[in-house]
């Protein structure tokens, strides 16, 4: 269909797609053609999404003018009533702000550029562990003590976390940040012939509310998807960054150059219509959950027949 809607030729859709693409509408939609991230406006008519209600929590809620998984358990752990909680609520714990790349927070010790290994020390790993040799524990006074020391100066920084997706920063020597290298450890203990490098190139980010995360593909099949999003708005039809996140993981895996090379058709292999009729399953099945819960927690037929139509407008 998107052949069909630009009147675009087969062999020169590379060189044909990015001359359609409608700036002013890439950036209402919050594209960054830097960073490959698409990050829609919550209140975006067809890519909006539920922010939580919560004053300055840009957590998505899955519902609207609901709250987010974080607030909920946050109220259910405070004496307020819901409509309190909202006006005036509790400042989170581990920091008040909001920062959606969390190894932005990096160490303490003056100039040192790498990620801290822990809100409670403020200090990267290679810090926190030099606190820990010199006084033996890691308190706030031993800390305000190892600042003051000379030999306590700003170490090289560590770099980008090697996945392509990931926009974080190193915490190991290993090249990953965090949460991925806890990743890699789990995968590679079920599959100890994983390449290292293969890994990196596929592997998702780490899910962000309201982002689209599309680093790590080519640039024609970024281009192909940013077309297909333009011709569902064209065409009125909303489009949810989570099922774009998953289409992106999909061509991510399969290594293609181009959108029309996905083996077999995103249509008819509906791998998000599939994990969100798992994810229902599971929450059906389970036992512990009260009849709200469940409800709040289950996927809507909606979002599962919804999961497979994104792919329509794009395929030939």
């Amino acid at each position: 269909m998107l052949l069909e809607q630009y009147q675009l030729e087969p062999e020169r859709v590379a060189d044909q797609l990015p001359g359609i693409l409608d700036q002013e509408f890439m950036v209402a939609i919050g594209w960054d053609a830097d960073q490959l991230l698409l990050q829609p406006p919550s209140d975006h008519p067809l890519l909006g999404w539920a922010q939580c209600i919560v004053p300055e929590c840009l957590v998505d809620a899955a519902t609207y003018g609901g709250l987010c998984t974080g607030c909920k358990k946050r109220l259910a752990h405070s004496d307020m009533t819901r409509e309190a909680f909202i006006a005036d609520p509790p400042p989170k714990t581990g920091g008040g702000t909001y920062k959606w790349l969390i190894d932005e927070w990096v160490c303490q010790v003056n100039g040192c550029p790498r990620p801290i290994s822990s809100r409670q020390t403020d200090l990267c790993g290679s810090h926190a562990g030099g606190c820990r040799a010199v006084f033996g524990h890691v308190t706030a006074e031993t800390i305000a003590r190892y600042l003051q020391l000379p030999t306590t100066v700003a170490l090289a920084p560590l770099g980008g976390c090697k996945v392509a997706t990931c926009l974080r920063l190193t915490h190991f020597n290993g090249g990953l940040c965090r949460i991925h290298a806890v990743r890699w450890r789990e995968d590679v203990k079920a599959e100890p012939r994983r390449d290292f490098e293969h890994w990196c190139r596929v592997e998702p980010g780490v899910a962000l509310s309201g982002v689209a995360n599309l680093r790590g593909l080519e640039a024609s099949v970024v281009t192909e998807l940013l077309a297909g999003i333009q011709l569902r708005a064209q065409q009125e039809l909303r489009t949810r960054y989570t099922y774009l996140n998953t289409i992106a993981n999909d061509l991510r895996c399969q290594q293609v150059s181009t959108i029309f090379e996905l083996d077999p058709p995103p249509r008819q292999r509906a791998v998000a219509n599939v994990r969100l009729l798992a994810d229902r399953e599971r929450v059906l099945a389970a036992t512990e959950l009260t009849d709200w819960a469940r409800a709040e927690a289950t996927p809507s037929e909606e979002e599962i027949t919804a999961s497979t139509q994104l792919a329509r407008p794009i395929e030939n």
